[in-house]
């Protein structure tokens, strides 16, 4: 991916994203910045409207978040019962520095680890993977300067 946004690299991407089975994406990054945001948000763009960018600083904000989106008044129902045709992708930048990440993280179906050249380092990547979870990451992206 480059900083224009290779929409082309956005569409391969969002093409296999597409094809899994779910419902709140966290698109993290170890560093912080607005590349996670960025990279949601390009995603959100090519989906289309049932596809959303919700911002998140911990578990219990996406949950209330989620409810407020789908228009429901328990948040603790919003992550478990989303419409079929309703996704959620959550930016999620500099999370090794942020508290509540690892519950953030784990109110998230699935991941995607944004990396930066020039400027991720891999033990952050790796310490990032750690909070992710592997059994939930279902890839990860480089973003090229």
């Amino acid at each position: 991916m480059t900083r224009d946004g290779g929409a082309s690299d956005l569409g391969t991407l969002w093409v296999r994203l597409a094809r899994g089975s779910w419902k709140t994406l966290a698109v993290v990054s170890p560093d912080a910045g607005d590349a996670a945001a960025r990279l949601a948000r390009g995603l959100t763009d090519l989906a289309g409207a049932q596809h959303r960018v919700v911002e998140a600083s911990d578990a219990s904000e996406l949950k209330l978040k989620l409810s407020a989106a789908l228009g429901v008044g328990d948040p603790e129902k919003a992550g478990s019962d989303l419409p079929r045709h309703l996704r959620f992708l959550v930016p999620v930048a500099g999370a090794l520095d942020k508290p509540g990440t690892a519950e953030l993280l784990a109110a998230c179906d699935s991941v995607v680890l944004l990396l930066e050249k020039g400027r991720s380092r891999l033990p952050d990547a790796l310490r990032t993977l750690g909070l992710v979870g592997r059994e939930r990451l279902l890839g990860a992206v480089l973003a090229l300067p």
